[in-house]
C-alpha cells in the first residue's frame, strides 16, 4: 500500500520528468490528470477482476453497468503504454473517450492536452507513463488517502513547485 510521503514522492518525481517540458504552475493539470486516469483504469481493472470472480463471465465482468466508470475498449493506461509513437495524441483521444462515456466526468481532462510533441515528446511520455506505472492506485491502496489529505498534499505540493525547484537545483 502507497503511503502519503510516498505519494508526494511520487508526484515530486513526476515533475521532475516534466521539468523544463512545461511551465511549473501547469504540473498539476498534467500531473492529477495522469493520476486520475491512471487511478480511473486501476479501478476498472479491479472491479473487473471482482466481477469475473463472483460471476465467472468476462461480457458481465465487462459490462459497463458493472463499473462505477466507463472504460471504452482502447482507452485502458495498459492500450496506452503499448504505444511508442504519438503517445500524446493517444493520451488525448483515451482521455475524450472516458468522457464522452461519463457524463459526470464531462470536462475533468479539459485542462489537459498532450498532444504537443514540442512540449511531450514521446520520449518524456514514455518516461512518466512508466513512472506512474510504478503503483496500482486501486480501491485498498487508495482507502487512507482521504480527500482532504489529497487536497492539502496537493496545495502542499504546487504551492511550494517554485520553492522545491530551487532546493532541488542547489543540491
Amino acid at each position: 500500500m502507497i503511503s502519503i510521503q510516498e505519494l508526494e514522492s511520487h508526484l515530486w518525481g513526476a515533475a521532475d520528468i516534466l521539468r523544463g517540458s512545461i511551465d511549473s504552475a501547469d504540473y498539476k493539470h498534467y500531473i492529477f490528470g495522469l493520476l486520475f486516469y491512471k487511478r480511473l483504469c486501476d479501478v476498472w481493472e479491479e472491479e473487473y477482476e471482482d466481477r469475473l470472480k463472483k460471476y465467472k463471465d468476462e461480457e458481465v465482468a465487462r459490462d459497463p453497468d458493472e463499473h462505477r466508470f466507463h472504460v471504452p475498449v482502447g482507452s485502458f493506461w495498459s492500450d496506452i503504454r503499448k504505444k511508442s509513437k504519438n503517445i500524446g495524441e493517444a493520451l488525448n483521444i483515451a482521455f475524450r473517450a472516458i468522457e464522452d462515456h461519463n457524463k459526470r466526468l464531462n470536462g475533468i481532462f479539459q485542462d489537459v492536452d498532450f498532444n504537443n510533441k514540442e512540449r511531450f515528446p514521446d520520449a518524456v511520455l514514455q518516461r512518466l507513463l512508466q513512472h506512474f506505472d510504478k503503483y496500482r492506485l486501486r480501491n485498498a491502496v487508495c482507502r487512507k488517502a482521504s480527500e482532504k489529505i489529497i487536497r492539502i498534499l496537493a496545495a502542499t505540493f504546487f504551492a511550494s513547485s517554485q520553492r522545491h525547484e530551487y532546493s532541488r537545483a542547489s543540491l
